[in-house]
């Protein structure tokens, strides 16, 4: 019992950590390369992916990541 009060604990801080930006919802999204610049994340920081996205707009650099990172609705190519 105490090792699964400690695990929902835990799942509980995890989700309030990959919720702090914004709640989860479907974004369309590019599932095809494009050419250009690029960036390719790797790694579960939705804050760091946050930041690299801030950083990068307007600017001509696509940012690819892996399907876990943010729920999407893929664009039609």
């Amino acid at each position: 019992m105490k090792t699964g009060e400690l695990n929902l604990t835990v799942m509980g801080l995890l989700d309030a950590a990959n919720t702090a930006l914004r709640p989860p919802r479907a974004d369309p999204s590019r599932v095809t390369p494009v050419c250009g610049k690029c960036i390719v994340v790797s790694g579960h920081d939705l804050k760091d992916l946050d930041e690299l996205l801030k950083q990068t707009a307007g600017k001509g650099i696509n940012v690819y990541t892996h399907g876990e990172m943010l729920p999407v609705t893929p664009i039609p190519s």
